[in-house]
């Protein structure tokens, strides 16, 4: 099948040469002592492990920014501000934590439920505006085998380009569960191919795509084959930081 010159209205062979030239960030993010501006608009994310991957506590941003860059420009422009994109398992990881009902602010104070609700009511509640969130992760089809790279944290705070096998997930477009998912997501944070059925729309991974949450009047979605270079106003990303000392 000839791969089409456009996708979503994005000319494909500009986004595959982008994706070909993609680089790692070119500076070790470090814990530092943050201003009490980022403590107090950023939530603790607990460190987890799943299987061999694991990540620290993390500071991330209750509010999405850099609203209106693509995929490409958001890793960018987080890179510069020694923060970054969350891949979806942190992301995955985030949504429950915050479901938990349990939550603290950078500076360690618990946060009263109607904030909780307001973070989650952004992230999922079928209502309008449009509101979406890029996530970090891109997806290659090599030699029928998938794959999937994001940046991992290093023991010290460094992020790391990995390319690794895509743990199996579902490989079809289909209306899933998002209480099935986020109970059962993948390593890499994705919907397991056995996901109960549900109101979340969700599209699979295609070879040079990336991933995007978001939400409106009508349903939310986990678009596992958006094109990189995609950008609109309501499209953001929640800047993730390496925990330091508060």
């Amino acid at each position: 099948m000839k791969f089409p010159t456009t996708y979503r209205g994005v000319n494909c062979e500009e986004a595959l040469r982008r994706l070909e030239a993609r680089e790692s960030p070119p500076s070790i993010i470090i814990p530092t002592k943050y201003t009490q501006d980022i403590l107090k608009n950023s939530i603790i994310l607990p460190s987890h492990t799943h299987g061999n991957y694991t990540y620290p506590d993390l500071l991330v941003d209750m509010q999405r920014s850099h609203n209106g860059k693509n995929w490409h420009q958001s890793h960018e422009s987080l890179h510069q501000e020694q923060a970054f994109m969350l891949p979806p398992r942190p992301y995955v990881d985030m949504i429950n934590h915050l479901r938990s009902g349990r939550v603290h602010d950078g500076t360690g104070q618990l946060l009263p439920s109607p904030t909780i609700n307001t973070m989650l009511d952004d992230i999922y509640a079928i209502r309008d505006p449009w509101r979406a969130e890029w996530l970090d992760a891109l997806f290659h089809n090599k030699n029928k085998d998938w794959l999937i790279t994001y940046h991992q944290i290093q023991p010290d705070s460094s992020l790391k380009d990995v390319t690794e096998p895509l743990e199996a997930c579902l490989m079809e477009d289909k209306d899933i569960s998002l209480d099935d998912w986020l109970q059962r997501a993948t390593i890499h944070g994705l919907p397991p191919p056995d996901v109960k059925k549900g109101d979340l729309h969700y599209w699979h991974p295609r070879d040079g795509s990336v991933v995007r949450f978001g939400a409106s009047a009508d349903r939310a979605d986990l678009f596992c084959d958006e094109v990189p270079q995609c950008s609109v106003s309501a499209l953001g990303v929640r800047p993730a930081r390496v925990r330091g000392t508060p």
